[in-house]
C-alpha cells in the first residue's frame, strides 16, 4: 500500500478518535456536561473539584473557623451538585460524631430539618442514607430545641421503610433514625407504640434478615422506654413473633438483637409482675434460647458458633433467672454501670452510630448523660505547666540523687 495513503487513514483515524472542537466531554459529576474547549478545571467548581473546604483541618483550627466550615457545609447542603452536598453531608456527620457543635447551627434548625425532610424524600442511594446518619446525629446534639423532627419524619419514613422496591440498607437505615429520633424526643407513648406497630409487622412480614433486624433492635430500645403498665400485653404479643425468628434466622447478628429483646422483654416483665412468665409462650421461648446456647451447627464458622454459645448462655440466664451482664465503661474520669438489659441496649445503638465519638458525648452532651443519668458534664482538671526555675530544682534533685546512688554502688578502693 502506498505511503500516502496509509498516513492519510491514519491521520483520519486520530481525527475521528480523538474529541474535536466541538466534541462534549462527560464529567464525572451527575449532569456535568463540559465544552473541551475549554480548561475543565476552570468549568468545575472548586468545591466539585475537591473535598478540602471540608477536610480535618478544623479539628485543630480556632473555633471561629469551626463555625465557618459548618456555617458553609449547612448552605451546601441545598446545592445543586451531587459531590459537594455529599462532601458538605460527610463532613457534617463527622463533626456530629466526634464534636459539640450544636452552639453554631442555633437558629438555623428549622430551616436544617426542612432540608433533611426533602432530601430523604427526594434523595437515594449514598446521598439518602447519609441524610438518614444526619438525621440521627442531629438530636442528639439539639434535644427539645428539635422535637419536630420526629412527626414531619414520621410522613416520610414510613413510606420508605414500608417500600419493597426500596434497597435494604436505605430501609434499615430509615427504621433505625425513626426508632432514635422517637426515643430522643417523643413523649406521646401512643406515638411511640403506633411505631413498634409497625417494627413489629416488619418482623413478622420482612424475610430480608437486615431490615429485620434493624426492626427488632429499634423495637427494643422503644420497648425500654414504655411505661411498666403496657408491657404485659406486649409479651403476650410479641414473644411468638421474636420466637419465630429466633428459629428461623440463620444470620447470627439477626440471633443476637432477637435473643437481646427477649431477655429485654423478660426483665421489664419480671419488674411488672413475675407471674405473667409462668405462659406458655415464655417456656416455648426459653426452650428455644436454650437450644441455641448448645447449638453446633457445622455450617457456620468456628468463631460464629463460639460468638452464638457464649451470647445465648446469658440470654438463657436472663430469661431463666433475670440475669445481666453487667459492664463498665470507663470515660474520663467516670464510669458508666450498664446494669440492666435496657441499659446495656440502649448504649450499644448509642455506640453503632457515634463509633469512636461515643465517649466525648458521654463526657459533654447534657442529653446522653440524662439518658444514662450520670449528671451534669464534669469539668476537665486543667494542669498548670511547671515554671522553667520549678523545672531546674526538680531536674537538679534529680541529678543528685542518681549521684548518690552511683555512689553507693561503686568500689571505693585506695590506689597505693
Amino acid at each position: 500500500m502506498p505511503k500516502g495513503k496509509g498516513k492519510k487513514k491514519q491521520k483520519e483515524k486520530t481525527t475521528d478518535d480523538g474529541a474535536g472542537s466541538g466534541a462534549v466531554l462527560m464529567f464525572s459529576g451527575p449532569s456535568q456536561i463540559v465544552d473541551d474547549t475549554d480548561s475543565i478545571c476552570s468549568s468545575i467548581p472548586d468545591s466539585v473539584l475537591s473535598d478540602e473546604s471540608f477536610d480535618d483541618s478544623a479539628d485543630s483550627s480556632s473555633d471561629t473557623e469551626l463555625q465557618f466550615q459548618v456555617s458553609e457545609a449547612l448552605d451546601n447542603l441545598a446545592d445543586k451538585n451531587s459531590r459537594t452536598r455529599m462532601a458538605a453531608l460527610n463532613y457534617l456527620n463527622d463533626k456530629l460524631k466526634h464534636k459539640m457543635v450544636g452552639q453554631y447551627i442555633v437558629g438555623r434548625t428549622e430551616t436544617l430539618i426542612d432540608t433533611l425532610v426533602r432530601g430523604i424524600k427526594r434523595s437515594q442511594g449514598g446521598e439518602r442514607k447519609e441524610l438518614l446518619l444526619l438525621a440521627s446525629l442531629f438530636p442528639l446534639q439539639f434535644g427539645e430545641d428539635c422535637a419536630d423532627i420526629t412527626s414531619l419524619l414520621l410522613s416520610v419514613l414510613v413510606p420508605i421503610i414500608m417500600d419493597n422496591s426500596v434497597s435494604p440498607p436505605e430501609r434499615s437505615m430509615a427504621i433505625s433514625t425513626l426508632t432514635l429520633c422517637t426515643f430522643l424526643l417523643c413523649h406521646d407513648m401512643k406515638l411511640v407504640e403506633d411505631i413498634m406497630h409497625h417494627c413489629e409487622s416488619l418482623c413478622s412480614s420482612c424475610k430480608i434478615d437486615l431490615i429485620v433486624s434493624a426492626a427488632i433492635k429499634g423495637w427494643s430500645l422503644l420497648l425500654s422506654i414504655l411505661p411498666i403498665h403496657m408491657i404485659p400485653a406486649i409479651l403476650t404479643r410479641q414473644t411468638p413473633i421474636l420466637t419465630k425468628v429466633l428459629e428461623s434466622a440463620s444470620d447470627l447478628s439477626l440471633k443476637i438483637s432477637s435473643g437481646q429483646a427477649l431477655s429485654l422483654l423478660f426483665e421489664l416483665t419480671r419488674e411488672c409482675n413475675e407471674d405473667l412468665l409462668e405462659c406458655e409462650e415464655a417456656e416455648v421461648a426459653c426452650a428455644v434460647v436454650q437450644s441455641l446456647a448448645s447449638e453446633s451447627n457445622r455450617y457456620s464458622g468456628r468463631k460464629e458458633r463460639t460468638q452464638q454459645r457464649a451470647s445465648f448462655r446469658d440470654f438463657s440466664q436472663a430469661i431463666e433467672s433475670g440475669y445481666v451482664p453487667e459492664r463498665s465503661i470507663k470515660f474520663g474520669s467516670e464510669s458508666l454501670q450498664l446494669d440492666s438489659w435496657a441499659r446495656l441496649i440502649q448504649y450499644n445503638v448509642l455506640t453503632e452510630l457515634l463509633a469512636t465519638g461515643c465517649r466525648t458525648h458521654l463526657m459533654n452532651n447534657g442529653l446522653v448523660r440524662d439518658i444514662f443519668q450520670l449528671g451534669p458534664p464534669v469539668l476537665p482538671y486543667l494542669e498548670t505547666k511547671a515554671t522553667k526555675i520549678e523545672r531546674k530544682l526538680i531536674n537538679a534533685a534529680s541529678a543528685k540523687w542518681r549521684s548518690q546512688a552511683r555512689g553507693k554502688q561503686r568500689d571505693k578502693r585506695c590506689v597505693l
